[in-house]
């Protein structure tokens, strides 16, 4: 290794050498001390153009630059590909659409942002196409399809209503990306790779005929922009990715730029007099301009590979290749029963904390799922600090219905404080008792994601048949018995996309609303209705964030049969039993240190962070109302354990202002493969 290193370093200094600087000037602003990204210019007029921006600290963003001046235009939503194009009036781009069952079944579909009007819309419906173009007339688009069939087609189509004229569909081996349309606004380029290479062609919607302008060669031909009797393009010609152009009518090449570590993206103003394209630097792409005569213009360039030679010497160490020793045998097509065969195949264990925010439960499990993935058996032991049990619990889902078929069973002990009344007095005591559980239902999870925010909804319903044993001294035995409950549960969450150095959504909301009431006239009668919600808003600056969460929960108390209490205290405070409770907490998280040191391959150690928090409760039992309040602050480390988990963890330390006292307490939030 340190051999190759040393070879290719030389190698590397010596092409320094050949670079040559040309007059270019930076549209990228100051540089920041974060990895920022402009990439993707696009000319609006010759005074203006626009470029997508995006960094550790903020999503991909669409800016307009003008005089050194940034304006911010919009965020575009998910997409499979970050291209975009414009005519300068109007912009298109694909985003990815899902359907809202089936998590493996989406779309890639057109939208448009008008500049005129500041107006979004969406050109097309369920459909499949990427990296589409507008013409500069503003009255075509162009876009690849690609289908589950493994079919590539360039399609034309209408740009204001998104009618398909033509679809030209490629031969099996071609796959073709990121076309253009030229100014004439009857031809487009497209470059594309078979199995020879990267080619680059032009089609003609009015003759409908194909032209080579480039055959496959083994070096890159992508992010194509034709102006004139040139078509730009960024290419590998050199070993070092650079701007070329093509003469259309004589096919030479001509390398436009010289970059020292790469230029990308080309795009020629209106006018034809500059050339603006992305180049990269250690601290990311920035977006240069360069007047078009000022350009290098070097002699065509002969299209051979500048790689490494190093593999030449394994290959006397190969024993020719190996297509050619796999037999041509064919196999007989039979049904698959895919849900007997492969039902149990555990592949992975996990570590499980819920609630992901101030977690109450801990504990290890498995994980299996069928090879169709319709199927999925998880098993897992959790340790709740809040009752101080252990349990054990089993699930199986089943999801080739539109609803998912659940059933759980689980086994474990219970301990929670129950108020029993007796005569004309009411006692206060720690119950205890081992509870067994099995539950059936369906569950209908719903992908609602649109534009850069994430979103789901589910909704979910059981019954659960308990099987109830106490063990303290005081619980009467009658209360030994089989009874059964209904759940009924809502989730929805909303939130913007996160950059990686994001610690939460800038913008998020979260919605959980759950409902459990025995069933009968067993001596266990209970009900409890729980109400949750959080609202994630930007902090001060880029990283931070200012989020509120509130909670409201009834609960039957006197002599009833205690559920699984999933209310989330003021934090310093145990559990206590309330007839309704509701509470308000506000924080304000942020980071402060990127230390980014590794202990070999043990731990990567990414973040420290800080969070301030304020809890408001309340609590009524019987009438009389109690009030949980604590404020304090939190000091967490995100970092990374051998390379698999990514954990937070850290110390929490507050006052509980209605007892006067402080506590410390060790704090687990994240546990995530």
């Amino acid at each position: 290794y340190k051999a190759a290193m040393l070879d290719l370093d030389q190698q590397w200094k010596e092409q320094d050498q050949t670079v040559k600087q040309l007059p270019v000037e930076s549209l990228s602003g100051k540089p920041s001390k974060v990895f920022t990204n402009y990439r993707f210019p696009n000319y609006l007029d010759n005074d203006q153009l626009l470029v997508q921006k995006s960094s550790l600290s903020q999503i991909r963003t669409i800016y307009r630059i003008q005089q050194g001046q940034e304006e911010k235009v919009f965020i575009p939503g998910v997409s499979l590909s970050e291209h975009y194009s414009t005519n300068g009036n109007k912009m298109v781009w694909s985003e990815i659409r899902f359907h809202p069952r089936w998590s493996n079944k989406n779309y890639s579909v057109i939208r448009e942002y008008d500049f005129t009007t500041g107006k979004l819309r969406k050109v097309t419906s369920k459909s499949k196409l990427m990296a589409p173009a507008i013409s500069f007339d503003g009255k075509h688009l162009c876009a690849v399809e690609s289908i589950a069939e493994g079919k590539v087609s360039l399609v034309v189509m209408d740009a204001t209503s998104g009618t398909v004229s033509q679809k030209v569909t490629m031969d099996q081996d071609e796959f073709i990306s990121f076309p253009r349309w030229h100014e004439d606004n009857r031809t487009i380029v497209v470059p594309g790779r078979n199995t020879s290479g990267n080619f680059l062609r032009s089609y003609d919607i009015i003759t409908k005929t194909w032209k080579e302008l480039i055959p496959s060669m083994a070096t890159t031909i992508d992010r194509v922009y034709p102006k004139g009797k040139h078509v730009f393009y960024s290419g590998s010609l050199t070993g070092i990715q650079n701007i070329y152009a093509l003469d259309m009518s004589t096919s030479e090449i001509f390398q436009v730029t010289d970059s020292q570590f790469g230029a990308f993206d080309p795009a020629v103003s209106p006018d034809g007099s500059k050339i603006a394209y992305s180049e990269y630097t250690a601290n990311g792409f920035k977006t240069v301009e360069m007047v078009l005569t000022d350009a290098l213009w070097r002699q065509p360039i002969q299209s051979t590979s500048q790689g490494s030679n190093y593999y030449e010497s394994l290959l006397d160490s190969e024993t020719g290749n190996i297509l050619d020793r796999i037999p041509n045998k064919e196999f007989q097509v039979q049904r698959y029963n895919y849900f007997t065969k492969g039902l149990l195949n555990i592949h992975s264990w996990y570590p499980y904390i819920e609630p992901a925010t101030n977690p109450r439960e801990y504990g290890v499990g498995f994980f299996s799922r069928n090879i169709m993935s319709s199927m999925s058996i998880t098993g897992q032991v959790t340790y709740d600090t809040q009752e101080n049990t252990w349990k054990t619990v089993g699930r199986l889902s089943y999801g080739p219905f539109f609803p998912i078929l659940d059933i759980d069973v689980s086994t474990g002990q219970r301990e929670s404080s129950i108020l029993l009344e007796a005569s004309d007095s009411l006692s206060l005591y720690v119950g205890q008792w081992n509870e067994h559980a099995f539950a059936a239902g369906v569950r209908v999870p719903l992908n609602i994601t649109h534009g850069s925010y994430p979103s789901s909804l589910t909704f979910s319903s059981k019954y659960r048949h308990y099987i109830v044993d106490y063990q303290d001294p005081i619980t009467d035995r009658d209360r030994d018995e089989n009874f059964g409950s209904f759940d009924l549960d809502m989730r929805f969450s909303r939130g913007q996309s996160r950059a990686l150095q994001n610690i939460y959504p800038r913008w998020a909301q979260t919605l959980q609303m759950n409902y459990r009431q025995t069933i009968g006239n067993s001596e266990n009668q209970g009900e409890i209705f729980t109400i949750t919600s959080s609202l994630f808003f930007p902090g001060l600056m880029q990283n931070h964030s200012f989020f509120v969460s509130g909670a409201y929960q009834t609960e039957e108390i006197v002599n009833a049969y205690r559920f699984e209490d999933n209310f989330i205290y003021s934090r310093g405070y145990d559990d206590l039993p309330f007839e309704r409770i509701y509470r308000v907490s506000a924080n304000y998280t942020l980071p402060i240190w990127y230390p980014d040191i590794a202990l070999g391959s043990m731990a990567f150690f990414k973040r420290l962070r800080g969070n301030l928090f304020y809890d408001y409760s309340e609590g009524r039992l019987l009438g009389f109302d109690t009030e949980l309040r604590s404020y304090g602050a939190e000091l967490l480390v995100d970092f990374q354990l051998i390379r698999l988990a990514e954990i937070g963890a850290g110390v929490r330390i507050g006052r509980k202002i209605d007892t006067n006292e402080y506590f410390t307490e060790f704090v687990l939030t994240t546990i995530r493969f």
